[in-house]
């Protein structure tokens, strides 16, 4: 029998950098926060709302009590393969499927040494990371895997090589999330922070499953590389003030792995004239135009800076520079 080779999409690396990038929803969450949430789970972002239940059923004992029951009901619950006939090519995927279910083992990600076969996959249904359309790409490729995917539909053909048994998956998004739907729910994820809590000259970070650094796009004298979840990080010398950064991940019949995108703002405090200079690139990171706005800063006063709205084959950093007007 030919075994699929174990894949590589699950390091250490990033199973360290989910570990690092956990945050406590529960000290930030507002009827408002809540109410994005609900919103982004509606269509298909699950994650922000997934780890708010999470917190609650870890903190209250009442949910600590009944979620375990529910949830071990299902691993609880024999199973069968039924056919509809007798024919020798329905015995014959029964024979397939029950080899497969009988010979299934899954792995905890983030806990390795926790292991088990169907029960236990069966246990772990409502409590496994949810990844939304078109995440799902980073199912492991295998032999006789196909995919057909588009912006809003993708077919997923797996073939099985010593039965014959050919399962398709075929997926419509039916509303599809839109770069105004990104964007509104990265500016959740940065509402989490406090400001007032941040020092000066430093960096942090929140993230929801980002795989890559989306800045390797931008110049690289701007960029302070790597994201280190969640920070602070030093900044003795200031790069760009803000950045919108959208990477569109290859997409092939054998595997796709989903986008990566990344927004910063930045908070400035200065006395005399600035100017806010803004840079488009594209998806290559070539210079597509640039615009300048000046300004007037004080120290008794902050002030903040703002990519421009995420926009489809444009990404954007800006600058500020002290002591400079427009031309």
């Amino acid at each position: 029998m030919n075994v699929p080779q174990p894949t590589d999409l699950i390091t250490p690396e990033r199973i360290q950098l989910s570990i690092r990038a956990r945050f406590n929803p529960i000290p930030s969450l507002t009827p408002q926060l809540l109410s994005a949430y609900l919103e982004s789970f509606r269509v298909g972002f699950f994650r922000n709302i997934a780890l708010t239940w999470d917190a609650i059923e870890r903190r209250d004992y009442k949910i600590q009590a009944v979620a375990p029951k529910r949830k071990k009901s299902v691993a609880r619950n024999g199973w069968e393969i039924l056919t509809l006939d007798n024919s020798p090519a329905a015995q014959q995927q029964k024979a397939a499927l029950e080899y497969f279910y009988n010979h299934l083992t899954a792995t905890t990600a983030l806990e390795e040494n926790e292991t088990g076969g169907l029960t236990p996959t069966s246990a772990n249904v409502e409590t496994a990371p949810y990844l939304p359309f078109p995440y799902t790409g980073l199912t492991p490729s295998v032999e006789g895997s196909v995919w057909q995917v588009s912006e809003d539909h993708y077919i997923h053909t797996v073939t099985d090589p010593n039965f014959g048994i050919v399962v398709t998956v075929d997926v419509q998004l039916s509303n599809q999330y839109t770069l105004t739907m990104l964007e509104s729910d990265t500016d959740d994820l940065l509402a989490t922070i406090d400001v007032s809590q941040v020092n000066w000259f430093t960096l942090v970070s929140t993230q929801n499953g980002a795989l890559d650094d989306p800045t390797r796009l931008l110049p690289p004298q701007y960029t302070y590389g790597p994201s280190q979840f969640p920070g602070p990080v030093s900044i003795p010398q200031l790069g760009a003030a803000a950045w919108s950064v959208l990477v569109p991940e290859p997409v092939g019949n054998t595997t796709w792995i989903p986008n990566v995108y990344a927004k910063a703002v930045g908070y400035f405090a200065m006395a005399g004239n600035y100017c806010e200079k803004t840079f488009l690139l594209d998806y290559n990171g070539a210079p597509l135009s640039n615009s300048c706005s000046s300004g007037v800063g004080t120290c008794a006063g902050e002030f903040m800076v703002q990519p421009p709205p995420l926009t489809d084959s444009e990404n954007a950093y800006v600058l500020i520079v002290p002591n400079c007007v427009c031309g």
